[in-house]
């Protein structure tokens, strides 16, 4: 899958939570989507939705710090 779309998925996913950033750069955290229960949330998604495990090493602040992360990070684990 494409960043692209994988992207789009994560921000309708964030926006059911009623909070989606400005642009997909901007922090998750800053801006409130995330806490720690909202990562577990996040975690589960991602790994129901594009098929992949999420090793807990991966789960850090960098790859979860914005959308566009969280895409690079899900594209890295799919090729």
């Amino acid at each position: 899958m494409q960043e692209a779309e994988i992207r789009t998925q994560l921000r309708r996913y964030l926006n059911d939570w009623g909070a989606v950033p400005q642009s997909d750069e901007d922090s998750l955290l800053d801006v409130g989507v995330l806490d720690s229960g909202g990562v577990v949330e996040l975690v589960a998604f991602i790994e129901s939705q594009f098929e992949v495990e999420l090793e807990p090493t991966m789960i850090t602040e960098d790859n979860f710090s914005t959308i566009q992360s969280v895409a690079q990070m899900v594209c890295s684990i799919q090729k």
